[in-house]
């Protein structure tokens, strides 16, 4: 499972909710969830400071794809 989506379900946290929550769209987060789209620099610290993780911990995940 990619860690994204790990993350967020550890949460229980909807991808819509998410979404809302960092201000992207569902369909983009469902992007980086399924690794169709990687995040830039900015969303991926974004992403990483909504989890308390590092951007590695969430990069390494991206560079795998």
């Amino acid at each position: 499972m990619n860690r994204l989506r790990e993350l967020r379900k550890k949460q229980n946290l909807s991808l819509m909710k998410m979404a809302k929550q960092i201000g992207i769209s569902s369909t983009r987060l469902w992007q980086y969830e399924t690794g169709k789209r990687i995040p830039n620099k900015n969303t991926l610290q974004t992403l990483a400071n909504f989890f308390d993780v590092s951007t590695n911990d969430l990069k390494l995940d991206f560079d795998q794809d």
